[in-house]
């Protein structure tokens, strides 16, 4: 996978980037270009790739297209025994519409709870690992209340991540209870959501 940022556009994060130890990490991206082996990919799998993107502010609203990023896959088929490249870039517009449509500002709300909670779990868990629980616990209750005072806090998607959340923090009651279970519970549920 190889992509390419567009002039005002950063990219700030790779989310949950595979790295060789198989274990999650983010990756944080210092140049417009980023490359990266997704290794094996099986005939019906798919895999994500989630970015987190910073955008130029605009002084005014503009049905013209602007180009976010451009991303190329390359690879080969085994069943064909070819070399194969798919190439696609990514468009926005921000017209006056997009502020008042609430459905899109909803699923977009959720994706970023999601996004907070993948980031929190990872947090708090390398803070639990080096045995400082209560800070792991205060960054799990404020991403708590931040999810529960979301736009989105009344959504299925929104509620099982603070469900998933409440449960990691039960799982901290002391490094014993942590070390047993939660630590492999955070994982889990880090894994499941990013």
């Amino acid at each position: 996978l190889e992509h390419e940022e567009s002039p005002g556009v950063s990219n700030l994060k790779i989310m949950g980037t595979q790295v060789s130890t198989s274990k999650k990490q983010d990756r944080t991206v210092g140049s417009s270009t980023y490359h990266k082996e997704l290794g094996d990919i099986y005939s019906e799998e798919e895999r994500n790739v989630v970015c987190l993107l910073g955008l130029s502010t605009l002084e005014e609203a503009s049905v013209e297209k602007k180009q976010l990023l451009k991303a190329k896959v390359t690879g080969f088929d085994v069943v064909s025994g070819d070399l194969f490249e798919v190439e696609k870039t990514y468009f926005m517009t921000r017209n006056t519409d997009t502020v008042s449509d609430s459905q899109k500002s909803l699923r977009v709300d959720i994706h970023r709870n999601r996004l907070v909670t993948v980031e929190v779990l990872d947090e708090a868990k390398a803070l639990a690992d080096d045995k400082n629980l209560d800070k792991a616990k205060e960054v799990i209750k404020g991403a708590i209340e931040q999810l529960e005072s979301s736009q989105s806090a009344g959504e299925v998607l929104t509620q099982s991540l603070v469900k998933d959340l409440k449960e990691s923090l039960k799982d901290m009651v002391n490094q014993f209870e942590y070390s047993t279970k939660g630590n492999k519970k955070m994982a889990m549920y880090s894994r499941s959501h990013g």
